[in-house]
């Protein structure tokens, strides 16, 4: 049996594990996340560092994350609270757990393995380490039936300059789940601002631009690209260059969409499986160029753009010498103004600094809703004689010209009194005419008018009123005109709902016809699909069942056989689709007309 002190020792060292083993138990933990399912080339994906056992306060520092063969972006760190009560023998023990995110956007052109190294994440003494780990990367196939492209200018753009960007993204059937990869939008070389989103509007598209999202709405029409109709969305953006690249031409990475698109045929309920597509548009080239030094106007405040103008109006026409007067200076373009500057309004081509005193500051402008108009007001002190506030001089540079250029504004004629109090608007009274006896008021000669107080010249003496039947027939036509009108409206809204939809049959037969046209030019695969869908839909609009001689599902069954990737469709189902379509339109001409709603 060992003796008493060794026992001491054993319990000594048991104790001192035990209590190790929960030290590191309290520790703070950390791993990677991986976001949206498993991520894809040429399209941003998301990781998450996420660390349990910090403090709720500070944030901790997000370290850089540097993977091999991908651009990682640091998107803030954010926390995750959950608060639990428990009572216990009617004592409340209220318990907070905060979970720390910290979120990188991962972007890769290749498929692959990435390998996500350990970084160390700190808070004060608090120290986390994730597990470096491998990811897998998986490529998408590209597809005939999505394209991408990026429209950007193609001159030189200049420093300041504001251009639009456009994203036009091509597809035949419906997508779902697509996300974008636009690398331009995170260059640190172009400021990108976006459209206002009217309220309610839920055609915009997230993009990812540098550390944020951004919402871009969007437009759909139908264009057609080599014989094939697709549907067009276009993104429209604005990008302003900063800064200029080295060597002054920013090469711009190829941007991408994916997308899931339908295949196979699709089930009883009209659901078909999908699959990933991507779409990817080729790399770009942009000249910046910076603004020339030479010929630069005094009043050049960093304007650019090919469309301005210039409007400036004053609170009061007549002001005391040594009053301040309020100038409001517009500026209107035909692009989003919120990086324009006015300047100081003193110096030359604008107030002369003898007559007039401006603020020492540069004013602030106030944005229009559509963003193409600014308003800067400014409160001038007139300081000398004057009869008016001069044409204010605006400069600006013309990219397309390459050469600055400079409007004014129209002179505004004002009074100056050097004494007396300040007369407004307000304060101009009439006054009335006195006899020119010793006790008549004598009149300011400053408020005296010059006005014409004749009723009628005297060639318009002997001109007398309209009558007779010309007088009637005024009268007539006030009469006829708006019952001419309201009788049409009348019609148009008694006969909208017939017009409407004999629009939507001639739209649909026209569809079935031109496939028929060209039934013996084309692939059987390529023909009868889009036949029995025009069949379909006009049945629809002619309100009849769609599966008359069950031609519509011969053409599907047609367009799966075989031999339909060789052959054109066969004349026989070109027939029965051209008789099918002569039976449906004579049984329409014979039904009587639905009665319009009032």
């Amino acid at each position: 049996m060992p003796p008493r002190r060794s026992w001491l020792r054993i319990l000594a060292i048991v104790f001192a594990v035990l209590g190790a083993g929960e030290a590191r138990a309290d520790e703070p933990t950390a791993q990677y996340r991986v976001q949206g399912g498993r991520p894809h080339a040429e399209v941003p994906f998301h990781i998450d560092l996420v660390i349990e056992g910090f403090d709720d306060a500070p944030p901790p520092e997000q370290p850089p994350l540097e993977i091999a063969g991908a651009t990682v972006t640091p998107l803030g760190v954010s926390p995750q609270t959950s608060r639990s009560i428990q009572i216990i023998n009617g004592r409340r023990i209220d318990s907070v757990q905060v979970t720390w995110v910290l979120r990188y956007r991962v972007l890769t052109s290749k498929d692959g393995v990435l390998s996500v190294p350990s970084v160390e994440v700190t808070q004060g003494k608090l120290r986390a380490r994730p597990a470096a780990g491998n990811l897998n990367v998986d490529s998408v196939p590209t597809t005939d039936d999505m394209k991408l492209a990026l429209e950007v200018p193609d001159r030189p753009v200049f420093v300041g300059e504001t251009v639009p960007i456009k994203v036009r993204w091509l597809f035949r059937s419906d997508p779902e789940d697509q996300t974008f990869s636009v690398p331009l939008l995170g260059l640190d070389t172009f400021a990108i601002s976006t459209p206002p989103v009217a309220a309610g509007n839920r055609k915009v598209i997230e993009l990812a631009a540098g550390t944020k999202d951004i919402q871009v709405p969007y437009e759909i029409d139908t264009v057609t690209v080599g014989g094939a109709e697709f549907r067009r969305l276009t993104m429209t953006l604005q990008a302003t260059p900063r800064s200029i690249p080295p060597g002054g031409k920013l090469e711009v990475p190829g941007s991408a969409v994916i997308a899931a698109l339908a295949v196979g045929r699709r089930d009883f309920f009209g659901q078909a499986r999908t699959r990933l597509f991507r779409a990817t548009d080729a790399p770009r080239t942009l000249e910046v160029k910076p603004l020339p030094e030479t010929d630069r106007p005094a009043t050049f405040a960093g304007a650019v753009g090919d469309q301005f103008s210039i409007e400036v109006r004053t609170s009061r026409s007549v002001v005391q010498l040594g009053e301040p007067v309020e100038l409001a200076v517009t500026i209107k373009s035909d692009q989003r103004l919120e990086s324009l500057a006015l300047g100081k309004l003193d110096g030359e081509g604008r107030l002369p600094k003898d007559r007039f005193t401006v603020p020492s500051e540069a004013p602030t402008g106030v944005l229009s809703d559509d963003g193409k108009t600014k308003t800067f007001k400014v409160d001038v002190q007139v300081t000398g004689p004057t009869s008016e506030i001069p044409s204010l001089a605006f400069s600006y540079f013309d990219p397309v010209k390459a050469a600055y250029r400079t409007i004014r504004s129209e002179p505004i004629a004002v009074s100056v009194k050097g004494g007396g109090t300040i007369v407004g608007a307000d304060d101009v009274v009439a006054a009335r005419p006195t006899s020119r006896g010793s006790g008549a008021a004598q009149l300011d000669d400053t408020a005296s008018v010059k006005a014409e107080l004749s009723l009628s010249t005297l060639g318009q003496v002997d001109q007398r009123p309209l009558g007779g039947a010309a007088l009637w027939i005024l009268v007539g036509l006030l009469y006829i005109v708006p019952l001419g009108v309201l009788g049409f409206r009348s019609w148009q809204l008694r006969t909208a709902t017939q017009r409407e939809e004999a629009g939507e049959v001639r739209a649909a037969r026209r569809r079935v016809e031109e496939l028929l046209d060209r039934g013996d030019q084309g692939a059987a695969r390529e023909l009868a699909g889009p036949l029995a869908a025009a069949l379909r839909e006009l049945a629809r609009v002619l309100g009849r069942p769609s599966d008359d001689q069950g031609l519509i599902a011969r053409l599907e069954t047609e367009s799966f056989a075989p031999s339909a990737a060789d052959k054109p469709l066969s004349a026989d189902l070109r027939s029965d689709a051209a008789g099918l379509l002569r039976k449906w339109m004579n049984d329409a001409r014979k039904r009587p007309a639905r009665k319009a709603a009032s």
